[in-house]
């Protein structure tokens, strides 16, 4: 039955026998101990996360301004309408980031893959899509905090709008600080 259901699955999967009950499951002494690596001082793990050759590639691939997230979601609908049709897309992931607008990132081992996935999705270009630098991989999902923390009770000033110029102080912080609800007291027009 265990041969059965590994050729079932596909030829990727090995071909070895899974245990079926609890006695044939090997015991802790017969299993081989587990690798560790040790970091001495001045030895960090970051090497651990850098991508190395045998990883997929990352492509930048231009797109429409304001349409990165619907190109995004498209690319993986399309990805898991084909996972099991002879037309399979070998893309890893695609994702993009809101710092980079008018680009999104896919993963994938060939440009051709790319190309392919991204074909019929529109406010793609493949024509122009580049090769991301393995050194620069782990910046794209590196997660910068811009600008200064906004924290509740503290004074701002409006620089645009109806009360430009006006003292306000912040009353509530909202959506991990990208809103904020604002206590006004506007000026009296004399005018």
């Amino acid at each position: 039955a265990a041969s059965e259901w590994n050729t079932s699955v596909g030829a990727n999967v090995a071909s070895t026998a899974y245990p079926h009950s609890v006695s044939q499951v090997p015991q802790a002494s017969q299993v081989a101990p587990a690798r560790h690596h040790v970091y001495h001082a001045g030895q960090s793990a970051v090497s651990d996360i850098v991508p190395g050759v045998l990883d997929p590639n990352l492509w930048l691939v231009p797109c429409l301004p304001g349409k990165e997230r619907f190109a995004v979601e498209e690319l993986l609908k399309k990805y898991f309408k084909y996972i099991s049709h002879p037309k399979k897309l070998f893309i890893h992931t695609a994702f993009t980031t809101d710092t980079n607008t008018g680009y999104i990132y896919v993963e994938a081992f060939k440009e051709i893959h790319v190309r392919r996935a991204c074909e019929d999705i529109p406010g793609l270009n493949t024509w122009k899509l580049r090769l991301v630098p393995r050194a620069e991989m782990t910046d794209a999902l590196t997660i910068k905090s811009s600008g200064p923390q906004v924290k509740r009770g503290q004074w701002c000033r409006f620089m645009r709008g109806l009360y430009k110029g006006d003292l306000a102080q912040v009353y509530a912080i909202m959506d991990q600080g990208s809103r904020v609800i604002l206590k006004v007291v506007p000026r009296i027009d004399y005018a």
